[in-house]
């Protein structure tokens, strides 16, 4: 009777750590790659964070790994498991939160970025963010970076998977030579010229202008590009000049700038392309006495990306003024 006492009061305390004992469980598999991407919560409705970190050491960086045949590279440590399941790819390991990336082709309904250039919309590349996903536009692709974490851009245990989303980018797709612009705001008048004279600026604008002209410019460089690989990151201009004076007949002479090589056979095909434009302007044409006129126009000829299974649209024409090409939106902008 004397230890009863005793009993009682160790009794209740056993029992009370026993109800306070907690357990705990945690997934051992990540989620499936078609799971929607975690919407950011509210402050009011946080996921709290859990008690410790994951404990996940990154191994030996691969870098610039192709993901599959979605068309993109990463950079990621090596000890992460790579997953990909369709136009989906993910990267796991035990402690790790896993990153998860979405491709798709890039369209003017999906883009998220877009600029106008002459009324007309036109995609952009750029990079922004979709609450917690890191998107990018590339030439041709659409893509989505989501480090699966609560809270990603807080947690420092989050660095690594920022890191793997920061180090995406698109496989560089095959180019097509293309005329991208025409200016033909250039002329000069010397002496004492006639408005006649001066006229003739709207009659040389139409006849470089002409569709057919523009096309058949476009399909020179176009095949010559091709056919020439040390060509197909060149930006060359093909310049059109058309000189009047009192005493001569019209000079026109097709010049081709910022290319080198052999450019004999390309000379020979624009000077071809252009012959329409010389045919149209008048053939003997003099100025007032005195008076020299001189008109250039310049095709800007560039390089555009051929998307894998998509159709690459017109893109639209700058001004005639001379202008360069509308100035890209979409840089990054905070979550």
């Amino acid at each position: 009777m004397r230890h009863a006492p005793v009993l009682v009061l160790v009794l209740p305390a056993v029992l009370a750590a026993a109800g306070c004992k907690k357990k705990t469980e945690r997934p051992s598999t990540p989620p499936p790659l078609d799971a929607a991407p975690v919407e950011a919560a509210s402050s009011a409705e946080a996921t709290p964070e859990p008690d410790a970190p994951p404990s996940f050491t990154p191994g030996e960086l691969v870098v610039g790994a192709p993901l599959g045949d979605l068309g993109i590279i990463a950079s990621y440590p090596k000890n992460l498991t790579l997953r990909i399941e369709g136009n989906r790819a993910e990267l796991s390991a035990p402690g790790f939160y896993p990153v998860r990336i979405t491709v798709e082709p890039l369209t003017l309904e999906n883009a998220v970025m877009k600029i106008s250039v002459n009324g007309v919309p036109q995609l952009t590349p750029g990079t922004t963010y979709d609450g917690q996903v890191k998107v990018y536009q590339t030439n041709c692709l659409l893509v989505r970076c989501l480090v699966d974490h609560p809270s990603p851009y807080r947690a420092e245990v989050a660095e690594v998977g920022r890191a793997i989303c920061e180090s995406i980018a698109e496989v560089p797709p095959p180019t097509e030579g293309y005329l991208r612009q025409l200016r033909d705001n250039s002329y000069s008048f010397g002496g004492p010229c006639r408005d006649e004279d001066r006229g003739r600026q709207a009659t040389f604008q139409a006849a470089v202008g002409l569709a057919k002209v523009k096309d058949a410019v476009a399909a020179c460089w176009r095949d010559a590009a091709a056919a020439r690989p040390d060509w197909r990151a060149a930006q060359p201009v093909v310049r059109v000049g058309w000189n009047l004076s009192d005493a001569n007949p019209p000079r026109w002479k097709v010049m081709l700038d910022d290319l080198e090589g052999d450019t004999t056979a390309l000379q020979t095909c624009l000077e071809q392309a252009l012959e329409p434009a010389r045919a149209a302007l008048p053939a003997d044409v003099r100025t007032a006495p005195g008076c020299i006129a001189t008109f250039t126009a310049a095709y800007d000829l560039d390089h555009r990306p051929t998307c894998p299974g998509t159709a690459n649209p017109e893109p639209a024409e700058a001004t005639p003024s001379g202008g360069g090409p509308a100035v890209g939106a979409g840089r990054d902008s905070a979550p």
